[in-house]
Order: C-alpha cells, then sequence, then structure tokens
C-alpha cells in the first residue's frame, strides 16, 4: 500500500452527487483502518518479545527459614519494566504515528484519533506479550520454592499509566508534521511582475513613442515681441 487513503477512497465516482459516502467507500475506508491495526498489532507483539528479553528482573533468594531476601541494588530494579515500556513507547508509538500520517493524513483532522489509538493498540499486545512469556504468581512460587532457590518477581507494568506514553508518541508526529507541513486551505499568492531596474537609462536608446520620465505638459512657445520704432523713417508708410 504505497499510496495514500484518499487515492484510493477519494477517487472518481465514489461519492455521490448527494454527498453521503458509497458503500464502495466505506468498505475500502475500513480495510485500510483493518491493515493499520494489523500493523499496529504486529508491531506490538515484536515489541512485547523484545520488552521480555531485555529486562532483567530483580529476583529473591530463599533461605533456610523459607523466607526470601532480596539486595537493596534488586529492589531499585522493580520500575525496570516500566522503564523499559516507556522507552519502547515512544520510539514504536511515534513509529506507528508516523504511518498513521502518510496513510491517512488526506482524511482530515480523524488522523490523530487514528494515530493514538493505533499506538494504544501496539501498546495492549506488548504488555499482553510480555506478561505471557514472563514469569507470574510470584506468591505460589514463592510458597513452593526451597531453601536456595532463586524466584524472579512478576513480568508486569507496575504503573499501567506508561500507557499513555504510547498514545502521546503516537499524536506527536502527526502534530509536528501538520503544523510545519503546508495548509491545503491557503492559496497560493500570485507573483508580482518584476519592475525594472531604471525606467530608461542613459545609454538605452529612447523608442519612439516611449514617455521617458513624467508626464508634464509642454510649455508655450514665446509670443514674439513687437518692435517699437518711436520715429519713423522716410521709407515706412
Amino acid at each position: 500500500m504505497s499510496a495514500t487513503v484518499p487515492d484510493e477512497v477519494l477517487a472518481a465516482g465514489d461519492t455521490p452527487p448527494d454527498g453521503r459516502p458509497s458503500w464502495r467507500t466505506v468498505r475500502t475506508m475500513l480495510a485500510w483502518l483493518l491493515s493499520f491495526a494489523a500493523l499496529a498489532a504486529v508491531v506490538g507483539f515484536l515489541s512485547g518479545v523484545f520488552w521480555w528479553g531485555v529486562v532483567d528482573l530483580p529476583t529473591y533468594t530463599i533461605g533456610e527459614d523459607f523466607r526470601g531476601y532480596t539486595t537493596e541494588r534488586a529492589l531499585t530494579e522493580v520500575f525496570s519494566t516500566d522503564a523499559w515500556f516507556a522507552g519502547l513507547g515512544l520510539t514504536i508509538g511515534a513509529g506507528v504515528g508516523y504511518v498513521a500520517w502518510r496513510w491517512f493524513r488526506d482524511v482530515g483532522w480523524p488522523v490523530t484519533f487514528v494515530a493514538g489509538l493505533g499506538a494504544l493498540l501496539a501498546a495492549g499486545i506488548c504488555d499482553l506479550t510480555g506478561h505471557w512469556l514472563g514469569p507470574q504468581s510470584f506468591d505460589a512460587r514463592l510458597a513452593g520454592a526451597s531453601p536456595k532457590d532463586v524466584i524472579p518477581i512478576d513480568f508486569q507494568l507496575h504503573a499501567p499509566v506508561v500507557l499513555l506514553v504510547w498514545a502521546f508518541a503516537g499524536v506527536l508526529p502527526v502534530l509536528i508534521a501538520s503544523s510545519i507541513g503546508p495548509d491545503a486551505e491557503e492559496e497560493p499568492r500570485p507573483k508580482r511582475p518584476r519592475r525594472r531596474g531604471s525606467e530608461t537609462g542613459r545609454n538605452q536608446p529612447v523608442e519612439i513613442g516611449q514617455v521617458v520620465g513624467h508626464d508634464i505638459a509642454q510649455l508655450p512657445e514665446p509670443t514674439p515681441r513687437r518692435r517699437f520704432f518711436p520715429f519713423r523713417h522716410d521709407g515706412d508708410s
């Protein structure tokens, strides 16, 4: 699916004249949404496998009195599962949000909800995968342990609020791309005609009919003055 959703959904002839989406448009949109959900689920499962593999769970050692003992360093690593989960959410969630923007950017503002829900779906699948692969039922395992046995704690999230990190990371690429990208509703401004550097230069010939400088009315020609002779000669009549 290299093309975006509107290339398939908003094609010519898919929308009737009354403006209501046709059944073909709805089916195509549902197909794109299901494909996106499947992609988010696969990414969440792979993230859960990676999460389970990199987390080093703290352990309890069973003593002779059948009590569990641990170190102060192990106690500080109790929330390591949450830290790794949040770190994966920032990267995987952002990737899911970028894919949502690439596929559904022409749909409009609903792309924000698609990106956030897709990231939450990937986070839920990741949590379920880690919960399924990791050890569970710590109390039962501790009760049935023998002295000198090493019992790891349960593989789980201690603060489910970190799921919101995935949703925030999924929405973030959409917000950034929509803020720095061009606005589809804004029409480009017409280009202004270039002005000549000078109307007419000294070395440029003046064409016939070309007005140079300002339009100034011509001065009237001077009226010839009549000479006044106070004395008449004999030859004058």
